[in-house]
Formats: C-alpha cells, structure tokens, sequence
C-alpha cells in the first residue's frame, strides 16, 4: 500500500453545502408539503405560501412622501423623518423587498449623538407604506402630547422612561 495514494476521508467544504442545499430543499419542498401532511401545524411549521415581494426602501420612501429620507443607522439602511420638534422615528428592517418580517419603528428624542434616546418603540409594523404611515402619525401624535406635558429633555424623558432609576 502506497502512502501516495489520494483517497479523502474528510469531504471538502464544497461538498458539505451540496449536502446543506439537498437537506435543505429536501425539508422545503417534500418534508413540509401540505398535499402530503394534512397537519403541518403539530411539526411547528405553518403552511408554505410563495414569496411575498414586499416594496423596497426606495418604493416605500416614495410612496410615504418627501418627508422621508433614507439614511444608515447601525450599520443598517432605514428610512428616517425628523418631526421638528425634537423628536424623530427610524424605520428599521424594511431595508430588503424579500425580506418578510415586520418593520420596527423607533421614536428618538435628540440630534446630537450623545443627547438621543429611544422614547418608544414600535414593532410588528406591516411593511406597507400605509401601516408605516399609521404607526408614524400616532408616534407624531405622542410627541406632541410629550412636549405639551413638558418632556422637552432628554433628562425629563429619562426620568419618564426610568422612574426608579431616578432618585
């Protein structure tokens, strides 16, 4: 027996994504079929619907208005509108059309790094421009209330926000 002789007891990585994409349309395509399982639910999966294409930022920042900008926040593109008064949201995860999760609003109090704070957050928001637009006007609306109680601080919302914290 020669030590020349080229035989792989260890796969190389190529072959483990082959494996990875046959598993994985495997579970996809045959596993979690609904024709075949009449209850796919007890399996912890819902049943398979196609893709939904949801609009991209650049639809949404046009179909929401010029009040809208898109701008990256932690390393992230989200759409952004400052209200004037202090206040602004981030509309976060609605950076990808094919991505089918819901979008998350952030309303910031602040413009100067180290004087934001998130004052409230919204979340499960449908990725339509009207649901967005919905969640912003009553954010809008709740900034309003916050100036008009007198939360015009950062230090009057932080003792709002963390009231324990405060002495």
């Amino acid at each position: 027996m020669s030590f020349t002789s080229h035989i792989h007891i260890v796969p190389h990585f190529h072959h483990l994504f082959y494996l990875f994409d046959v598993y994985r349309r495997y579970f996809k395509y045959r596993l979690w079929d609904t024709k075949d399982r009449k209850d796919s639910s007890k399996f912890g999966r819902k049943e398979e619907t196609p893709m939904e294409k949801c609009p991209t930022i650049k639809e949404l920042k046009k179909a929401l208005g010029k009040d809208y900008r898109i701008t990256i926040i932690d390393l992230e593109k989200v759409l952004y509108r400052d209200f004037g008064n202090g206040f602004n949201v981030e509309i976060s995860g609605v950076s990808r059309a094919n991505y089918r999760k819901p979008a998350t609003i952030y309303l910031w109090f602040g413009d100067e790094h180290t004087d934001c704070m998130i004052v409230k957050t919204v979340k499960g928001v449908g990725r339509s421009a009207d649901a967005i637009d919905a969640a912003v006007n009553e954010l809008y609306e709740y900034s309003q209330k916050l100036i008009a109680d007198g939360y015009t601080t950062r230090n009057s919302l932080f003792k709002m926000k963390y009231p324990t914290l405060v002495e």
